[in-house]
């Protein structure tokens, strides 16, 4: 009797293995994003009337019956200081998720995790010193930085989904199945943290935001020292030792900024393949930037759009974004399983259900006029979550499962790159159309997923004449062996003395 325990969580730990540092630290993602943009609106509400204490509540509720040009500057400056924010968080984390991929493929997943983790907390708990004093709003890019400097997302979705990459070893599907549960275990911590923000603000006040993020934080760096297991295959390159056996302290700092690392990405981004991998792994890594380029610009100012221009209180945002989040974490589960083990559709055909649901989303918002109108596009995330899914496990599809750890690190670069792009585009264009047409931003999302759709039918279109012509020559090869194990045949016929 007293084995059994111990057998259920060995059983558990062999089943359930980064989901649960990704939900932990997922957790965390909306009140980064969210959290820091209403303790910069507050910050600025204070600033701005500082003389007068209920002008300064109004501007913080968001009624603006009143004074609406100042409100729309501070509106417009926080916008701004979105752009400040994504640089302090981004830049960071680019050096260092250059030397990420590398070193998971060559010494393991440990040490970058756990960094992350230390420092996605200690730049939390500086957050809450901040929401919980005077402190002015300049020093939340000091805490972004801090949290950005062991890579922040980048470097959790590089070793998670190269984890689950190689805990899959060579079978596509149940790959494309289990990277869509780690997207979707993101989904749901974003959702049930999403819809308890505007809850948690309204009720007990912002740094309690905060004080939450770190709780989890720590213990997702706890889940990470304690319970996880190796990957069921994660053998080293070269001549490297993992390092977890060889080196301490210092010496693995040394390694994941050593820039010998970083030849890999050439070799992987640039090596020959077969039957246009090269080609295709191109052209799905396009598709995923200009998806995910939407995404994040629709992230940067949904909160001020939704909020602030269509009068949603922060605990009704906070359900919105959650149901979306929740219809995502369906999508990206019982969604991929169902096209792709079911129905058995090709990547790049569910990569076009998600865009084409993408399209509508964001159109849609953009022209709505009422609660009811953004409800109803909103259904549409059900689908949109199977474009970040698929489009990864077609990208890790296209290469060796000893470059996992390097694609999934260039992915986390270009992510970064490219939101801070979207970042100074979206919020360089808000500010200027919230006295005509605020909802132009979502319009801009929507056409950038429209561009994908036809490079997606073209890679369905060339990915099912490869497999036709496979087919047709392992036929061949077939029917050539039977006809020369016929041809042995009738000459031994010949030749017997029998005949």
């Amino acid at each position: 009797m007293t084995g059994r325990p111990s057998s259920c969580l060995a059983k558990v730990n062999e089943i359930v293995t980064v989901e649960i540092i990704t939900v932990f630290f997922a957790f965390s993602l909306p009140l980064t994003q969210f959290g820091t943009q209403q303790l910069v609106y507050s910050k600025l509400c204070e600033q701005t009337f500082s003389s007068n204490q209920t002008t300064v509540q109004r501007c913080i509720q968001k009624n603006t019956a009143s004074q609406l040009a100042e409100f729309q500057q501070v509106e417009a400056d926080t916008s701004q200081w979105s752009i400040y924010m994504n640089i302090a968080l981004i830049v960071p984390s680019l050096f260092t998720t250059i030397f990420i991929g590398a070193y998971v493929d060559k010494y393991g997943f440990y040490l970058p995790l756990r960094l992350c983790l230390a420092g996605a907390l200690a730049g939390f708990i500086f957050l809450s010193v901040i929401a919980s004093t005077n402190l002015s709003h300049a020093y939340i890019l000091v805490a972004m930085a801090v949290i950005s400097l062991f890579g922040h997302g980048a470097t959790i979705f590089t070793t998670t989904v190269a984890y689950v990459a190689c805990d899959s070893e060579t079978d596509s599907t149940r790959k494309s199945i289990r990277v869509g549960i780690v997207i979707a275990c993101v989904v749901l911590a974003v959702s049930v943290s999403v819809t308890l923000l505007g809850l948690i603000i309204d009720h007990l006040g912002i740094q309690w935001v905060f004080y939450l993020g770190s709780t989890s934080l720590f213990l997702g760096l706890l889940d990470s020292i304690f319970r996880l297991r190796p990957p069921n295959r994660h053998k080293p390159t070269g001549n490297h030792p993992p390092s977890s056996e060889t080196h301490t302290g210092l010496a693995k700092i040394r390694e994941v900024c050593s820039f010998s690392l970083v030849s890999n990405y050439g070799l992987v981004l640039f090596s020959k393949r077969q039957d246009s991998k090269r080609l295709h792994l191109h052209l799905m890594t396009a598709v995923f930037v200009l998806s995910f380029c939407a995404f994040t610009g629709v992230l940067d100012v949904e909160f001020l759009y939704l909020t602030k221009e269509n009068g949603f209180t922060n605990t009704h945002y906070g359900i919105f974004m959650g149901t979306s989040g929740f219809l995502t974490f369906i999508g990206s589960t019982a969604g991929m399983y169902l096209t792709r083990k079911k129905l058995r559709l090709p990547l790049p055909v569910i990569v076009l259900i998600g865009s084409i649901s993408s399209v509508v989303t964001y159109a849609g918002w953009s022209l709505a006029k009422s609660h009811e109108l953004f409800w109803f596009f909103n259904t549409f995330k059900l689908f949109a979550a199977l474009t970040p899914v698929g489009a990864r496990s077609y990208i890790s599809d296209c290469v060796e499962l000893t470059e996992q750890g390097s694609i999934m690190s260039f992915v986390s670069v270009i992510e970064s790159v490219f939101k801070l792009i979207a970042s100074f585009v979206f919020n360089g264009i808000y500010p200027l159309t919230l006295s005509s047409w605020p909802g132009l931003v979502l319009m801009i999302a929507a056409g950038l997923c429209v561009i994908d759709l036809p490079v997606l039918v073209y890679l369905w279109y060339n990915d099912s004449k490869i497999a036709k012509q496979s087919a047709n020559d392992v036929c061949s090869e077939s029917n050539s062996s039977l006809l020369l194990t016929q041809n042995y045949d009738s000459d031994d016929n010949i030749l017997s003395p029998t005949s």
